[in-house]
């Protein structure tokens, strides 16, 4: 069973609460995978779903709605526990409902490559396959055949950026999925680039600080009109090494995590 790449783990303690945490957590994996390893209860090799400029992304598998994201560097590994701490805060303090903005987390789960986090997947219109990105979908045709549809979509999610308490740190077309609903009408949701990095505002979210952060990055980005996204999109398309240089590399050897937990 290969298993090297689990030794790889890291866990360097940095000082705050929330590294120990991740240390013990890194450290419990270990023996579990360990004890797992020699029991063979290890789930099939996952299947990769994606990579980004610091986790990758692998279907869950014992279930197609969830997918497995692994850090890959310490950005990837602050991210996502400043995700999942963030969206607990709002869900508590705000009693604010982000399901159908925001994709859900689940928690963690111990794989070969060390900690991994449960994330829900944003599903296609077939319920199996992953919506797709912004910019793959947001097309000069698929608008002009869409129009009223894209600017709905696109009205309703700023209005929501306008008003949520989540501060939404990065909303660039590679972070945003597009899901088609029920009536035919589609959704823009968030799989990645929420949570200010200052650490009172991820500790105490405050609304108003939110609705400022987030109508300043409306101003200076690519939103600023569905016109202008348009346009970003398709002179991304056309730039088809967009980001490549910055994406994490892919495991040479199979990765895995623990089949009991699938």
């Amino acid at each position: 069973m290969p298993a090297k790449s689990y030794w790889n783990i890291q866990s360097k303690t940095q000082g705050d609460a929330n590294t120990v945490i991740e240390s013990l957590y890194t450290y419990r994996c270990k023996e579990r995978l360990a004890r797992a390893i020699e029991s063979a209860d290890l789930s099939e090799p996952l299947r990769l779903l994606g990579r980004g400029s610091g986790r990758l992304c692998y279907q869950h598998p014992g279930d197609q709605a969830l997918c497995i994201k692994i850090p890959r560097n310490a950005r990837g590994r602050n991210e996502s526990r400043r995700e999942y701490r963030y969206i607990r805060l709002i869900n508590l303090l705000h009693k604010e409902s982000t399901e159908n903005r925001v994709s859900r987390f689940y928690g963690r789960i111990c794989t070969t490559e060390g900690v991994g986090w449960v994330v829900e997947k944003v599903l296609a219109e077939d319920g199996v396959s992953i919506a797709p990105l912004l910019h793959e979908c947001l097309t000069p045709m698929a608008f002009e055949q869409e129009e009223e549809n894209w600017r709905r979509a696109f009205q309703d999610f700023m209005n929501w950026c306008f008003t949520t308490a989540i501060v939404v740190r990065d909303a660039s077309v590679n972070n945003i999925c597009v899901k088609r609903l029920p009536d035919g009408q589609i959704r823009f949701v968030l799989i990645d680039g929420i949570g200010p990095k200052g650490s009172l505002p991820q500790w105490l979210p405050i609304k108003r600080y939110a609705h400022k952060r987030n109508r300043m990055h409306a101003e200076v980005s690519e939103f600023i009109s569905l016109e202008n996204l348009v346009s970003f999109c398709e002179k991304l398309r056309a730039n088809q090494q967009f980001h490549r240089d910055s994406l994490v590399s892919v495991p040479e050897e199979p990765v895995y995590c623990l089949a009991s937990a699938s």
